[in-house]
Parts: structure tokens; C-alpha cells; sequence
């Protein structure tokens, strides 16, 4: 997609209001995102083998799930009144959900019900442990597949088959994965950065 003023969707422009280029009008970096829960552990424990991320840091009444122990992820600080939402019931409104993006969005329910997930009403909608719902989409084709997944791994398996033949296993083509380009998706939202 390509835009002659360079500014993301919904960008106010070069005003200094709105959204901005990423780097010229940040006043601040996100460090977690947290979730009021009653046991912090069994909620980290579950959004770890959910995404398949670490826990970096565990007190007890504070855990972080991220990529590492430098990065920005999940926080989950005890909050022993904490009342479950009860969405879509509007009685205790849900007080935060996540998109999780999947390759088969079918496939992958029963695989968090198996860590603790609840389904409920609506595709693709469940309720973590605590009772925070979440829902799991099939990936963006912007995005790079799923690592870890048995057709991520039987995808990479036939790209190195590819590359040793001297076919081009980079943009996925040709392995089954769709092709993507982060500075082509980047350059979308941000061409005058």
C-alpha cells in the first residue's frame, strides 16, 4: 500500500497530535502489559505455554512473562478480590483481552482448553484461568508463521531442502510459508521515517 503523505492510517499528520512516526512523537515505551489476578504463578504459567514464552521474574504477588529478561511482556500481580469478567454479560466487564494469532484457529482450541482455557460464546473465544477472555485468530499473512507448530517446522524443513538445491528460502515462497517483509510492512506505516 502506498501512501503520498507517508503517515500511518488515523495519523493526525506532521502536527506533533495524532499517532506520528513511531519515533518522532513517542513520549514513552510500553514495559507490561499487567492483569489483576488471584495467583499470579497459575495465570504466568499459562500464558507462558500458551504463547510459549518464559517467565523472566516471579515474586509472590508479581510475575512476567516475555522473551527474555530485557524485553516488555505479560505481568500478573495478585489482586486476591479480583472478580472474574463475566463478558459478554456486562455485569463485570472484561478488563483487558488479547488477540492471539494462530494458524488453525480450530485446531488450536482444544490446545488451550488442555492449559486451562474455557471456552466461550463466539469463534475463536475463550476465558484464561483468572477468567480474562482472549481470542485466538488465524494469522495475518503479514505475519510470519507460527515457529514451533508442526506445519512451521514441516515448512522450514522444506525451505532447507530448497536452499540446498540453491532456491531462495527467504521469502518462503516455494515452502509453503507465504512470503513477508518486515521493512516492506514497516515502510507501509512509516515511509518517511
Amino acid at each position: 500500500m502506498t501512501r503520498s503523505s507517508g503517515n500511518p492510517p488515523g495519523d493526525a499528520g506532521s502536527t506533533g497530535r495524532g499517532r506520528g512516526c513511531h519515533h518522532g512523537f513517542m513520549i514513552g515505551r510500553l514495559h507490561h502489559v499487567i492483569m489483576d489476578c488471584r495467583d499470579p504463578v497459575a495465570l504466568a504459567t499459562f500464558y507462558s505455554e500458551l504463547l510459549g514464552l518464559p517467565v523472566t521474574y516471579r515474586s509472590d504477588d508479581f510475575v512476567v512473562v516475555a522473551a527474555n529478561d530485557t524485553s516488555s511482556g505479560l505481568a500478573f500481580q495478585l489482586a486476591p478480590d479480583h472478580q472474574p469478567p463475566t463478558w459478554p454479560d456486562p455485569a463485570v466487564p472484561q478488563q483487558v483481552h488479547f488477540d492471539v494469532m494462530v494458524e488453525d484457529v480450530a485446531a488450536s482450541g482444544p490446545r488451550a482448553v488442555a492449559l486451562g482455557a474455557t471456552k466461550l460464546s463466539g469463534e475463536g473465544v475463550y476465558a484464561d484461568p483468572a477468567g480474562h477472555p482472549f481470542c485466538l485468530i488465524r494469522r495475518p499473512r503479514w505475519a510470519p508463521p507460527i515457529p514451533g507448530l508442526p506445519e512451521f517446522r514441516a515448512a522450514e524443513e522444506r525451505a532447507a531442502g530448497s536452499s540446498s538445491r540453491g532456491e531462495s528460502s527467504r521469502s518462503g515462497r516455494g515452502s509453503g510459508c507465504p512470503g513477508w517483509n518486515l521493512a516492506a510492512v514497516t515502510s507501509a506505516y512509516c515511509s518517511s521515517c
